[in-house]
């Protein structure tokens, strides 16, 4: 898991995601499935600019998705997500766009290789958020015109968006950091912010560290130089039942 939030100000919007990576394995109790989360690392990109569709987009949960034989970090598969867009194209459009390559590349119902998120940016002077999941099915997509003041977050802790960019950037990394400290198993401390105008989209603040290996080398990684990924083992595990 992670959390994003996306807050919308007079000229542009601030997506920020924390950067927690866990390693868990799935349990069956009772007819309930649950996870059975033992190493933790702040090493995952989760917020990205996709620069030919001029937006940006978030994700929550899952950091790696079938290519293949093999699983690939959220990055490998940007060309994917924006491939079939134009320039000239409404948001609207390339919105939809969007969630049907991500639906290309997911498995609905299967919560090892689903993505749900936020993608936002402008259309013209207009600004737009919209949430998606495909998880559930394929018309899991709300678009929503978005004002100043509007914001998402996935884990609820912001109640109203401060309208300075700044007063919102250390708000946005109290808020994570609170997260962090009551869910450490899902929600990491350290911060990416991406600033998104009608001009670019750029990272104002960013992780060290990260890495965009497969999960493959991942595992590696896991077993050999826990470090490198900023990693730690949890003792004990953390149990956490599935809700999708």
């Amino acid at each position: 898991m992670t959390q994003i939030i996306t807050a919308v100000l007079k000229d542009s919007i601030l997506m920020a995601s924390d950067t927690r990576l866990n390693y868990h394995e799935i349990e069956e109790k009772n007819n309930e499935k649950y996870q059975v989360i033992k190493l933790v690392a702040d090493c995952t990109r989760k917020t990205f600019y996709l620069k030919k569709a001029k937006l940006g987009i978030q994700f929550i949960g899952i950091g790696y998705l079938k290519d293949g034989t093999q699983k690939h970090h959220l990055s490998h598969f940007l060309p994917k997500i924006e491939s079939g867009i134009k320039k000239k194209q409404g948001i609207k459009l390339k919105i939809k766009i969007i969630l049907n390559n991500l639906n290309q590349i997911t498995t609905q119902g299967d919560e090892g290789n689903f993505v749900n998120g936020v993608i936002s940016g402008f259309d013209g002077n207009h600004m737009y958020i919209a949430t998606f999941n495909t998880f559930n099915s394929d018309d899991d997509l709300n678009i929503t015109e978005a004002r100043q003041g509007m914001f998402v977050d996935s884990e609820k802790g912001i109640k109203e968006i401060d309208k300075k960019e700044t007063l919102a950037i250390d708000q946005i990394c109290k808020t994570i950091s609170d997260s962090s400290k009551n869910k450490p198993e899902s929600i990491g401390e350290e911060v990416e912010i991406l600033k998104i105008t009608k001009k670019e989209g750029k990272y104002i603040k960013e992780g060290n560290e990260l890495f965009y290996g497969d999960q493959k080398e991942l595992f590696e990684l896991m077993k050999n130089d826990l470090l490198k990924i900023k990693g730690e083992i949890l003792k004990p595990p953390v149990v956490l039942k599935i809700n999708l």
